[in-house]
């Protein structure tokens, strides 16, 4: 007999003819014809009965929070002495109860959550830049910044982008470091400020460590820049400017930095965004070898035409 379709309880059920042979060999063990299911119900998957359960398991919860978490076998005489001795009906069951199974208990989520604090990280309230939001008011110079690592290939750290944008006409330097820490991030801020064709009344980072600290402090109370100025605790949302620019001008033209291609890429990348020398300030406008000055994008556009 082949395999057959059935429907039951409004579903399809697939059956063969080794499930008939099955139901046939139950029937004639039993004389009754039981559901797969009403076994299951009386059997879910246990087959052995609980022993300890929550109310065992928080006394030795605060034992073990009373006496430090002392080693399986001092906490298993502990709790005899606690019934045997002092009387306390709570320690019934875990009087008898082996150093073994004491690390069981430990590691059960009821014990977890007596023993466990849950708290929010606090911040630190570090006196290094103003938490606020710039406010350009359509003055080009006030910039953004934000960091990208392209990613380690085996075992060798890759590099790391340092992104600059303005946040009125998306003016966009970038410069690549070979780590976060201050030996490498004073240089390329130093290099990468003075280019930018325009003065920078205000500098934006977000809470990470490797702008605000006071090693790199100082070379952003330079004249050339104004405001120093943060993001606000756990809101990547407000540096969101630089966070896009990360994505669709760093990693689309850059990419990761794995296999032979992602090498290539990155010595290109290197080679064609090499830091221009400055010009000498004319006119009041600082020129770049082989730009124009700075114009909005739609301006720009108008101007091609």
């Amino acid at each position: 007999m082949g395999p057959e379709w059935g429907t039951g309880s409004g579903l399809t059920i697939w059956t063969s003819r080794y499930d008939h042979k099955g139901t046939i060999c139950r029937v004639r063990h039993s004389r009754k014809l039981r559901r797969r299911g009403d076994v299951r119900a009386r059997n879910s998957g246990r087959p052995f009965e609980t022993r300890y359960g929550p109310i065992d398991i928080r006394p030795l919860a605060e034992v073990d929070e009373a006496f430090g978490q002392m080693w399986g076998l001092a906490t298993c005489e502990t709790l005899r002495r606690a019934f045997e001795v002092h009387g306390d009906p709570r320690f019934e069951r875990l009087a008898g109860i082996s150093r073994s199974h004491v690390y069981n208990l430990r590691g059960s989520r009821t014990y977890r959550a007596k023993r466990t604090t849950w708290t929010k990280t606090k911040g630190s309230n570090v006196a290094i830049a103003v938490r606020k939001a710039p406010e350009p008011n359509g003055v080009p110079g006030f910039l953004r910044v934000d960091t990208v690592h392209q990613g380690d290939r085996d075992g060798v750290k890759g590099v790391h982008i340092v992104n600059l944008v303005d946040e009125v006409i998306q003016y966009e330097y970038v410069g690549v470091v070979r780590g976060i820490s201050e030996r490498f991030l004073i240089p390329a801020l130093e290099a990468l400020l003075p280019i930018f064709p325009f003065p920078v009344p205000g500098f934006h980072a977000d809470n990470g460590s490797e702008y605000i600290n006071h090693r790199l402090v100082g070379p952003l109370q330079k004249p050339q820049v104004g405001e120093f100025t943060k993001s606000r605790v756990r809101r990547s949302n407000d540096n969101a400017l630089v966070e896009g620019k990360n994505a669709h001008m760093v990693r689309r033209h850059l990419g990761p930095l794995r296999g032979r291609r992602g090498r290539l890429r990155a010595r290109a990348f290197v080679a064609v965004r090499e830091l221009p020398s400055p010009q000498p300030v004319r006119d009041g406008v600082r020129r770049l070898q082989g730009q124009g000055a700075a114009q909005a994008p739609a301006r720009r556009r108008q101007d091609a035409v």
